[in-house]
């Protein structure tokens, strides 16, 4: 029997060979870095533009005016063109040369994908968020305000006492 020294180090080796196979393996496929030029731009070229360019604007929607920069501009607009061609209605049924639905499912994917990407580039670079909480006071000021209701916060059975915390 192993004693538990031995035993991690067997389990960090088993992880190390594994993480290495997977790495190494041609079956399995990491995707590479997006690239808006390889991914995305010839299944608008062939379906999109045609109907959509600065000529035609059907619906008055331009997709060659919008930035490739999927994710972190322009999203209204990437979301619609998303949501059109997932929902099969773009390109439309009397397109000769139709995307098969994988296609569109990869595209639709890819689209998605780079939206959440740049969601969170949004959420991660904002400020922190503090929430401060009202004092006795401004809460009955601003009930008062917001109601017109008079009342007294400090009557005891109306609120609990606030706590000390670290002297706060």
């Amino acid at each position: 029997m192993l004693n538990w020294p031995q035993q991690s180090i067997g389990v960090l080796m088993g992880m190390g060979v594994a993480i290495a196979l997977a790495i190494g393996s041609p079956n399995l496929s990491f995707a590479d870095a997006p690239n808006f030029e390889t991914d995305l731009q010839p299944f608008l070229k062939s379906h999109c533009n045609k109907c959509h360019n600065a000529e035609k604007r059907e619906g008055d929607f331009r997709i060659d005016s919008l930035s490739d920069k999927v994710g972190l501009e322009d999203n209204p607009q990437w979301a619609e063109v998303m949501e059109r061609i997932n929902s099969g209605e773009m390109p439309p049924k009397e397109e000769i040369n139709l995307p098969t639905t994988d296609q569109r499912a990869a595209i639709v994917a890819w689209i998605a994908a780079r939206i959440k990407e740049g969601e969170s580039a949004r959420m991660a670079a904002r400020g922190r968020i503090s929430y401060n909480r009202l004092t006795r006071d401004e809460y009955v000021h601003t009930i008062r305000d917001l109601m017109g209701v008079h009342f007294d916060a400090t009557d005891p059975g109306g609120f609990l006492e606030y706590p000390d915390w670290h002297g706060f």
